[in-house]
């Protein structure tokens, strides 16, 4: 393997932000469909997250979200 051809396996290519947003997605569904599916995808109350609160409420622990006093509270 020469010099050059490391230095291309080893490179890092970098591509603009503004390119990348320049392009069209490559999308297999239309846009009322990608709108439906992603009206369905909850941020907020999912599996994971009811897992942790169950888990931490049969412990004992109670807590609060969104606190408006504390710091980055909504």
């Amino acid at each position: 393997m020469s010099h050059s051809t490391k230095l291309m396996t080893n490179s890092i290519i970098w591509i603009s932000p503004q390119i990348v947003r320049d392009k069209e997605m490559a999308d297999n569904h239309s846009k009322e469909i990608r709108s439906k599916n992603m009206s369905h995808i909850r941020s907020t109350n999912t599996k994971p997250e009811e897992c942790v609160k169950k888990y931490l409420f049969s412990r004992g622990l109670r807590y609060r979200k969104n606190v408006q006093k504390l710091p980055g509270g909504a």
